[in-house]
C-alpha cells in the first residue's frame, strides 16, 4: 500500500492562519457567552435570595392572603440551595 499523503490537499499559510483565527473567534464567542449566562443567574439568584427575605418577613396572615406558607418559602430556599 503506498502513501497517499501526497492526494492530500493541505492548507496554505494563509488558509491556515484564518481557519485558526476563525476558531479563535468562535471561542471567544463561546467565552462570551458564558460569562453572560453566569452573570444572568447570578443575578437571578439574588433576585431570589431578595425575594425570599421579603417574604420572611411577613406574618402567616399576610403569606395566606397571597396562597403562601412559610413551608413554601423555605421549599423555595433549600430548592435554591440545591441548585447552586
Amino acid at each position: 500500500m503506498s502513501h497517499c499523503t501526497s492526494t492530500i490537499d493541505r492548507p496554505t499559510l494563509g488558509q491556515a492562519h484564518s481557519m485558526v483565527v476563525s476558531g479563535l473567534k468562535m471561542l471567544a464567542k463561546g467565552v462570551e457567552l458564558y460569562v453572560i449566562a453566569l452573570a444572568d443567574a447570578i443575578i437571578d439568584r439574588q433576585e431570589v435570595r431578595r425575594n425570599l427575605a421579603s417574604l420572611e418577613t411577613f406574618d402567616d396572615r399576610m403569606l395566606k392572603d397571597i396562597g403562601l406558607t412559610k413551608v413554601d418559602i423555605e421549599k423555595v430556599r433549600q430548592d435554591t440551595r440545591r441548585t447552586q
